[in-house]
């Protein structure tokens, strides 16, 4: 039994350092585009990301319902608004000389504003931001209207989310978000 426990301690050790490089954006494989292009299958989370978001601005509650209703490859009625833990595993490192905080090959045309997420609490509603060169600060834009990347799936239970993708959040108030 000793023996046993040592082994899946270290094969636990060993998938979360993989994790934790794929986090870091050396790793090729951790992404995959769809044949069709619509999707990305996400190795380190077993996360499926809608891979090009709309340019159309929604509220929160409009965001839910367009994920709902998001049909893309042969997946139909699964999709749905990631938590922010969900929406944080996407953040990497930029390039330079880039300060875009995620795959832009992977998933090109990332507008700058904030992105929604199903993360709330009775006051505030959790957003993600991958363009610090338009909001270093971390406010982000004024403004009740975000943009969605939907997903389905459930994430793995060993993806840690890494420390630095604490400088992309956002809170918007509820009230403005509705």
């Amino acid at each position: 039994a000793m023996f046993l426990l040592v082994v899946l301690a270290s094969v636990a050790a060993t998938a979360v350092d993989k994790v934790a490089h794929a986090a870091g954006g050396e790793d090729t494989t951790r992404f995959v585009i769809s044949t069709d292009k619509t999707t990305v299958q996400d190795n380190a989370t077993g996360l499926t990301w809608q891979r090009i978001v709309t340019s159309d601005g929604f509220t929160w509650e409009g965001a839910f319902i367009y994920c709902r209703s998001l049909k893309l490859a042969q997946y139909k009625n699964d999709w749905r608004l990631p938590t922010l833990k969900e929406l944080q595993s996407l953040i990497t490192e930029p390039k330079k000389p880039s300060l875009m905080y995620i795959d832009t090959v992977v998933f090109p045309h990332t507008p700058s504003e904030f992105f929604w997420t199903a993360s709330a609490n009775d006051t505030d509603v959790a957003a993600i931001f991958f363009d610090m060169s338009k909001f270093p600060t971390g406010l982000g834009p004024n403004r009740s209207l975000g943009h969605v990347r939907c997903v389905r799936g459930t994430l793995s239970t060993i993806y840690k989310v890494p420390e630095a993708s604490s400088y992309n959040l956002m809170t918007i108030p509820r009230q403005v978000a509705q």
